[in-house]
């Protein structure tokens, strides 16, 4: 009865625990779209217009071929990117909320698994949300949520935060497949099996 009222206990200070840290992390997020809500009254710089443009002729079979080949493309196509921008292009023009939205969407997700992943290195929970927090407030980030060109650098956060987080868990198909999108958002991704080397070793 005595390990049963203890694993009972135990269970609820775990769920305690979980309700806590969400908690916490809606909070910062009601706080980073609240500091960060002029983003939603700013406009498109020349980059974004050109992206814009040239999308908006961007074919199905263009965008498949530039998500399945391994080469780098001259013409400097990302085609997980400048898929959304021509997405969004079709639906809601020159209209920058929704870029806007999408950013810092993906950039809260990113300070989640942030956090997660500085857990499973063993960080304490005070010490990894410290850390989540300078990530989701750090004004060298600044522009990566406030510009819609910005979106490549964090959709390639995106996708190598999962990719690290599959590769601790052991689900090395599905990181192999992160892998891949991580590169297709931005070339910068190449340089994460040299991380994962260095993981490796010290870990």
């Amino acid at each position: 009865e005595l390990r049963c009222g203890a694993a009972g206990l135990a269970g609820r200070l775990a769920q305690m625990i979980r309700l806590r840290t969400l908690a916490a992390f809606l909070a910062v997020a009601v706080l980073f779209l609240i500091a960060n809500r002029g983003a939603y009254k700013g406009y498109f710089s020349a980059d974004d217009l050109n992206n814009l443009v040239w999308t908006s002729f961007l074919d199905l079979r263009g965008w498949l071929e530039g998500m399945v080949t391994p080469w780098f493309s001259e013409s400097n196509f990302r085609p997980v990117g400048h898929g959304i921008y021509a997405l969004f292009g079709r639906l809601w023009g020159l209209a920058i909320q929704p870029f806007v939205w999408l950013i810092h969407l993906v950039h809260l997700a990113n300070v989640a698994l942030l956090w997660l992943f500085l857990r499973r290195m063993g960080a304490g929970q005070r010490g990894a949300t410290l850390a989540a927090l300078l990530f989701a407030f750090h004004m060298a980030c600044f522009d990566a949520y406030w510009k819609p060109m910005f979106l490549f650098d964090v959709l390639v956060c995106l996708f190598c935060l999962l990719t690290l987080l599959l590769y601790q868990g052991r689900r090395w198909w599905a990181g192999l497949l992160t892998l891949w999108i991580a590169y297709k958002c931005k070339e910068i991704a190449v340089a994460l099996p040299a991380f994962l080397m260095a993981y490796e070793y010290w870990v």
